[in-house]
């Protein structure tokens, strides 16, 4: 995985009017300057910068690139399985490990319950 990253929630156009060419540009040219880690989360476009990334994916393969995504609150319901479902249809075939995503849910289910005990107690 490279050093350096890039953060595509440009690419969703949440932010601003962005074509489907300056986004493909922008990908094309991270990985021809050597970014192999492309950060990206179904609400980034609602959607659209995951497909995006399954395009480049698509022309170019998907060798050495990690794509590092996440599941936010477009997921109905908001579980795992929704999250799995959804971005399998927007990333294009080829290795996909999923098996973080419970494990990450599961901490982050633990850490919210120890930060409220943490909370409440102090209010005591």
């Amino acid at each position: 995985m490279s050093v350096v990253g890039l953060g595509c929630w440009q690419l969703g156009a949440d932010w601003g009017e962005v074509t489907d060419s300056d986004a493909l540009a922008v990908l094309h040219a991270a990985l021809d300057e050597g970014v192999t880690l492309l950060d990206t989360a179904d609400v980034y476009g609602d959607g659209r910068s995951e497909v995006l990334i399954g395009r480049l994916l698509a022309e170019r393969g998907t060798g050495q690139v990690l794509v590092a995504t996440k599941m936010g609150r477009r997921a109905d319901p908001h579980v795992a399985d929704a999250y799995v479902a959804g971005v399998l249809d927007r990333l294009p075939a080829g290795p996909r490990d999923f098996s973080h995503t419970q494990s990450l849910v599961d901490a982050g289910r633990e850490a919210t319950a120890q930060w409220l005990s943490v909370r409440l107690a102090v209010a005591d």
